[in-house]
């Protein structure tokens, strides 16, 4: 080991330590990274060619692992119109009403005779998804390219009118939630408003206990506690009546679309 001069002499500057390794250490340590990497290399490229192959699941028709089935283009007609006509999109993601109105689909679809199908409501969501990438991917495209598209086809016409009405849906969906949020904020900030009342009225009247005294101040005291705890009281009648009512009513929407999609299943059959 080898140092410079000056910095030797003088500790408090900086100085340069050059270290000198023999040829055949140095040898021996080329040697060992390059094993090294010949041992990791296989696991780095499966771990690549696994994340590539997961990538690339989302643009891969689930139905390869059906033989017997194979999607055309008639088959991707039928499945839009289907869906246009269920309408999925308009219940929440990975709700159940959005999975039964997947199986609706499947199951008007297996029940067609031509084209037939073989499908599952995986298998169609997964188709489903497919299409409606890659045409957005292609929309998105022509518009950077030129903003004019070609002449569309059937299938063309119908994923563009599911991608708008799907979008619609979400931002209803959206706002909805919103809503809702907004108006369990009001009732927490307004039943927080009369439990402040409340205390402020309990305040006041002792104070005035204080400075009163005689029959006529404990029956004052005991007025004012009737009147507040009756409010108390009929504010909270009035908030779980309206529970309920929001209650029936998302229950009678859900029966009536219940009753829609069975209405639906008898005419397609």
């Amino acid at each position: 080991m080898a140092g410079c001069g000056r910095g030797m002499q003088n500790p408090t500057r900086c100085h340069l330590v050059c270290i000198r390794i023999p040829k055949e250490q140095e040898r021996e340590a080329f040697t060992n990274v390059f094993h090294w990497f010949l041992d990791l290399a296989p696991h780095l490229i499966s771990n690549t060619l696994r994340e590539l192959k997961n990538h690339d699941d989302d643009f891969v028709d689930d139905d390869r692992k059906n033989p017997n089935f194979t999607w055309s283009h008639d088959h991707d007609i039928l499945m839009c119109r289907e869906v246009l006509d269920i309408e999925p999109y308009q219940y929440k993601l990975r709700s159940p009403e959005r999975g039964k109105a997947w199986e609706t689909i499947t199951s008007h679809l297996n029940a067609t005779s031509h084209p037939k199908f073989r499908v599952t409501p995986r298998s169609v969501r997964h188709r489903y998804n497919l299409l409606t990438k890659k045409f957005q991917i292609r929309l998105n495209r022509e518009e950077r390219a030129s903003g004019i598209s070609d002449d569309n086809s059937e299938l063309d016409n119908l994923l563009e009118e599911i991608l708008e009405k799907e979008k619609a849906a979400k931002e209803k969906l959206d706002n909805d939630d919103e809503d809702k949020k907004k108006s369990l904020a009001n009732e927490k900030a307004t039943a927080e408003d009369m439990r402040k009342r409340a205390l402020e009225r309990v305040g006041q009247t002792a104070k005035r206990k204080g400075k009163a005294e005689g029959p006529e101040a404990e029956k004052s005291k005991s007025r004012k506690s009737r009147k507040s705890t009756g409010e108390a009281v009929e504010y909270l009648k009035e908030r779980a009546s309206k529970e309920i009512q929001l209650r029936e009513q998302e229950l009678e929407m859900r029966k009536k679309e219940h009753d829609r999609m069975s209405q639906r299943e008898r005419e397609k059959n």
